[in-house]
């Protein structure tokens, strides 16, 4: 059967750059089991810059529905029916950019930053591009002397439940497109007391 062995190979590739600003990274994998000849590899690619005020990410890594890593954690790729009570796997590619501005103010004071930063994350199925999740959000950070700080998110995420899925034991959520907002704001005290805490307020769906 094809759980009697399982074999991963693969090759990697990371590049820095002599300033730190640039790095990008490339991998291919490949797992052998009995019977599987398609379908069966993983691969991803990505680059990030970083300066004094702006720094970003682009990434991308895609895993095919027999892809297997006996010895890991592979996320999204099972997908489990409620009703039928069985589990289907489902390749996908995984998207995702992060983008962050960071102002420094010109004259010492309380104000030690400002960061605004975007978010985008996008889940497709491996083979056909046929959406499965995303998640966009902006955020903004404000800093103060002694690393407290204020922030502010506002998030929509949506996902294509491609099964009926119940993980409380209640009728199963029925197989379609939710769309969910969520709105947070947040402060943390300064790091350095010997008291510290943390305190958010946060509204949306689910």
């Amino acid at each position: 059967s094809n759980t009697d062995y399982g074999r991963n190979a693969g090759l990697e590739f990371n590049y820095l750059s002599d300033n730190n600003k640039w790095q990008s990274w490339a991998g291919y994998n490949h797992s052998f089991k009995e019977d599987i000849i398609d379908k069966n590899y993983y691969f991803k690619g990505g680059v990030r810059y970083r300066d004094r005020n702006w720094s970003g990410l682009i990434n991308y890594y895609e895993v095919q529905d027999q892809y297997y890593a006996d010895l890991g954690f592979l996320s999204r790729l099972n997908h489990y029916d409620a009703v039928q009570d069985t589990t289907h796997r489902i390749g996908f590619g995984s998207f995702f950019s992060d983008l962050n501005y960071t102002i420094y103010p010109e004259k010492r004071g309380n104000i030690t930053s400002q960061q605004f930063s975007v978010f985008n994350w996008w889940v497709t199925k491996a083979n056909n591009g046929d959406f499965l999740e995303r998640t966009n959000s902006f955020s903004y950070r404000l800093s103060f002397v002694g690393r407290s700080s204020f922030s502010a998110r506002v998030a929509n995420s949506a996902i294509d439940l491609q099964f009926p899925f119940s993980f409380t034991g209640a009728e199963p959520l029925p197989a379609q497109k939710y769309t969910t907002t969520d709105m947070r704001l947040s402060y943390r005290s300064v790091s350095r007391n010997v008291f510290t805490y943390e305190a958010e307020i946060r509204y949306g769906g689910f």
